[in-house]
């Protein structure tokens, strides 16, 4: 779990290549010999940065729309004490 989280971050990507090498139990590694750990850590870090991506966005718009609320509801109170 915790390389999958290193992955995710782009910082770490020296893991991808050793589990690239894996091979089966009791064999020595193969340099790329599993192609489909290379395809699972590609699409996990592919949905992990478009997840944290679509997060960072929704806290900025959800800012900009409470701030929009505030703003509505000061200008509604002022016009309010006009009449």
């Amino acid at each position: 779990m915790m390389s999958l989280f290193t992955c995710a971050t782009l910082k770490y990507y020296y893991v991808l290549q050793p589990a690239m090498d894996m091979t089966e139990l009791d064999l020595s590694p193969s340099p790329n010999f599993s192609r489909r750990n290379f395809y699972f850590f590609l699409a996990y870090v592919i949905c992990a940065n478009f997840f944290i991506m679509n997060l960072f966005i929704a806290f900025i718009l959800d800012g900009f729309n409470e701030r929009a609320r505030e703003l509505h509801e000061e200008m509604s109170e002022r016009l309010q004490y006009k009449r």
